[in-house]
């Protein structure tokens, strides 16, 4: 079972996919499908922004955000789900309805099971894939939104179907991980001071230290007031 999963969770790998990636768009610009090439690069870029934001923002939250059981999205899932995906919906579009079904279902079973693989090797949890998930849904639908109603025939899909098959065995065994990258970032940049809670406790004394502030100001304004000596009439004239 965990040989299995380490398989199919390297097929959502960037080792794999942003090569894979490359190869495609080299075809899509062979075929001049430029209307692809747009989408599918508005959509990666999506992709990459919202994981890499969502994983430096976590990262710099710790455990602070208890209730949703996350501490880095999962990145493995976004992008397959964005590159499956995408790629399901650009090969399935001028497809027959028996063999559109057949390619779009493929796209699903690849996303699923590189999702549950990432939780069955306990590299993330069932939210922290959920929420890989839900980013790389998002990207699908901006590529469907662009893509489909312009959708070109792609002559050379064989093409990068084999090539894809090629890099998943060359690169199989291989990780390309920024996990450590992103969190020294987040902690440059301070980003848990912007997003991330205050503790119960960094609260409670935030507050003490408002109250005794307010305290010191109001001392302060009832000082009484100086009163001047008073003087013979005489020395008014």
């Amino acid at each position: 079972m965990s040989k299995l999963a380490v398989f199919v969770t390297g097929l959502g790998d960037a080792a794999l996919l942003l090569p894979a990636t490359l190869v495609l768009l080299l075809c899509l610009a062979r075929s001049r499908s430029w209307q692809a090439v747009s989408a599918w690069v508005a959509a990666l870029a999506l992709c990459v922004a919202l994981t890499v934001a969502t994983k430096m923002i976590f990262h710099a939250c710790g455990g602070e955000f208890t209730a949703l059981a996350i501490r880095s999205p999962s990145g493995h899932t976004s992008l397959s789900t964005t590159f499956y995906g995408c790629g399901a919906l650009m090969l399935s579009a001028h497809q027959s309805g028996g063999r559109r079904l057949a390619v779009l279902l493929t796209g699903v079973a690849l996303i699923v099971a590189i999702a549950e693989s990432r939780v069955a090797l306990h590299a993330h949890t069932i939210e922290e894939a959920a929420a890989g998930l839900g980013i790389g849904l998002l990207c699908v639908g901006l590529f469907a939104t662009c893509y489909l109603p312009r959708a070109v025939y792609l002559p050379y899909w064989p093409i990068p179907v084999a090539a894809i098959i090629a890099l998943a065995l060359v690169t199989h065994g291989r990780h390309l991980s920024v996990e450590g990258l992103l969190d020294r970032a987040a902690d440059r940049l301070r980003l848990a001071q912007y997003f991330c809670p205050l503790p119960e406790n960094a609260a409670i004394d935030h507050s003490q230290r408002e109250i005794e502030t307010l305290r010191q100001a109001q001392s302060y304004l009832r000082l009484p007031t100086p009163r001047l000596a008073s003087k013979p009439a005489s020395d008014f004239r």
